[in-house]
């Protein structure tokens, strides 16, 4: 089914056909500031998603697989 919903998950409007089928509806741009989705963009912090995307480890993943874990000398 086609579906529109807004920033807040309210069902604008839905098709309730099983062929091909379209829906309109009219958007509210003033909605968008507030929404939970917005204010998670505005509080993201990418200065710290380098460290994620950087590789953790430099073995090959066969490797990693079938290699034991390390193990501490006392």
């Amino acid at each position: 089914n086609a579906m529109i919903i807004d920033p807040y998950g309210k069902i604008l409007a839905e098709s309730d056909s099983l062929d091909n089928d379209m829906v309109t509806a009219r958007l509210d741009p003033a909605r968008i500031d507030m929404s939970t989705g917005q204010r998670w963009l505005r509080g993201r912090r990418p200065e710290l998603y380098g460290p994620l995307a950087e590789p953790a480890d430099t073995l090959d993943p066969r490797t990693v697989r079938f290699s034991r874990a390390p193990t501490s000398s006392s």
